[in-house]
């Protein structure tokens, strides 16, 4: 017999139900982080963004070291503009956890938009370190690059995110893009 779990729930696009489940877990279970955690993602696919921070807040407040409500937090911010915060957050998850290579590559997204792109290379660099076969690092590094002006640079990145993941569309477009606009091969 096959028991609903409240994240197949989700998979299944029954939000409302998975939060339903979520809000019981949390009143038999108050103290109970990882429900506050997964309630907050699930408010994060309904757009809930607001709420969703504050069921991050409530899983860290519960338990300081808990990496994963630092950086689901940390994402929700950035998407709101809350850039600084967002830093922070991918800084405590990096302080928890040294070896979290999404954390660096999510701090260096953020470094990205605000226009440090060097401090954001030095991100992916070290995301690529610790899990050389992600291609969104080596995209995302090439895009840094390229608002650099390393266009070679750039273009190897791209190349190579696209080696590690045939079916990665957004490199394969940068290598279009940067081909034709600036004629390279």
């Amino acid at each position: 017999m096959l028991i609903m779990t409240e994240e197949m729930l989700k998979k299944l696009g029954k939000y409302e139900e998975a939060i339903k489940d979520y809000d019981k877990a949390i009143e038999l279970y108050p103290n109970y982080s990882a429900a506050y955690n997964n309630r907050g993602s699930v408010k994060v696919d309904l757009g809930e963004y607001e709420e969703a921070i504050k069921d991050y807040d409530m899983a860290i407040e519960l338990d300081s070291d808990y990496s994963d409500a630092y950086n689901n937090r940390g994402i929700v911010k950035n998407v709101l503009g809350k850039y600084e915060d967002s830093i922070k957050d991918f800084n405590k998850v990096i302080e928890l956890n040294p070896n979290d290579s999404d954390a660096y590559y999510n701090r260096g997204s953020v470094k990205d938009v605000l226009g440090k792109y060097e401090e954001a290379i030095k991100d992916y660099d070290k995301a690529i370190e610790l899990n050389p076969n992600n291609g969104a690092f080596y995209n995302n590094r090439g895009v840094s690059k390229e608002n650099l002006e390393e266009y070679n640079e750039a273009l190897k990145d791209y190349k190579k995110a696209l080696e590690l993941d045939p079916n990665y569309d957004i490199a394969r477009e940068n290598i279009k893009e940067i081909q034709d606009k600036y004629g390279l091969k």
